[in-house]
């Protein structure tokens, strides 16, 4: 079971009606009987007992499986293909908001806050993850850019050395 945490969020119209027909949906199945708890926020239509985690997965899977639909119908490959080809569920949502919260400038702390953390590392881990992968993508960036530029060069010995590499993990 889930920690019960506070959980920021990062508002929009789009989810502000969103959730708003959500909160429609629970009164009517209350106005039915059906749901009696308002503490409850994702319910069985039937029952109107919580949902399950699994019951909760396969929900997500539904609307993955309709949100890569529309984006190949958009022919928005590149998106496309990044989603199709990698695996991600519902955790996903937790990595995009820490992502925005990162380009927002929230440090470290401010960061697990915002994600309902008990312990700072959580957070931590994955900015420190997030910004070294950035880091590494300047420093290839700039290392390429003064190769193409004839700023540098790199001995032959090393490329020689990541092509044989290169070939046996493809190998």
């Amino acid at each position: 079971m889930k920690n019960p945490r506070n959980q920021s969020l990062l508002m929009n119209n789009l989810m502000l009606n969103i959730y708003k027909e959500h909160l429609e949906g629970l009164e009517n199945l209350m106005n039915k009987g059906v749901y009696n708890n308002p503490a409850y926020l994702f319910v069985s239509g039937r029952t109107g007992l919580p949902i399950t985690g699994k019951q909760y997965h396969l929900r997500f899977m539904k609307v993955k499986k309709a949100f890569l639909r529309a984006l190949s119908m958009e022919e928005n490959i590149g998106d496309y293909a990044l989603l199709a080809e990698n695996s991600w569920s519902t955790h996903i949502g937790r990595g995009v908001f820490t992502n925005f919260l990162l380009d927002l400038g929230l440090n470290p702390t401010q960061i697990a806050i915002a994600r309902g953390d008990r312990d700072i590392n959580s957070a931590l881990a994955y900015v420190d993850e997030k910004t070294a992968i950035e880091n590494m993508k300047v420093a290839i960036n700039f290392i390429q850019e003064a190769y193409d530029n004839k700023v540098s060069t790199i001995d032959t010995a090393y490329l020689e050395k990541w092509e044989e590499a290169s070939d046996k993990g493809h190998g």
